[in-house]
């Protein structure tokens, strides 16, 4: 539900790509190794918007956890990627602000109209 209004509103585009991203790996109860590669594109959207406008305080250790936690998974075998895609979805809607709030979803237009 939080996904879809977040494509209706008027998020940026990679905010919502990242958004999209975290949203299928919590789709499923069951996360392993290989399923984290996903993660990387809601990393590397993070990544690229904090490089232009600036990282916020909190963004570089969540992101850090975020990798410990994977890490923590190859070395010890304990499942914490739903952790780790938690806190990566927490920084997305973190950094999508209050969007929920200020603008109302954008109007359909029928084609020709």
């Amino acid at each position: 539900m939080v996904l879809a209004l977040m494509w209706r509103s008027r998020v940026r585009y990679t905010l919502k790509a990242a958004a999209l991203a975290a949203g299928t790996l919590l789709t499923t109860p069951y996360l392993f190794m290989y399923d984290m590669m996903v993660l990387a594109i809601p990393i590397a959207f993070l990544v690229r918007i904090g490089l232009k406008t600036g990282f916020r305080a909190y963004e570089l250790p969540a992101l850090g956890a975020a990798v410990a936690l994977i890490g923590c998974y190859m070395f010890t075998g304990i499942p914490t990627g739903l952790g780790a895609t938690l806190v990566v979805s927490a920084l997305i809607l973190r950094r999508a602000g209050s969007w929920w709030r200020h603008e109302p979803a954008p109007k359909l237009v029928a084609a020709g109209a």
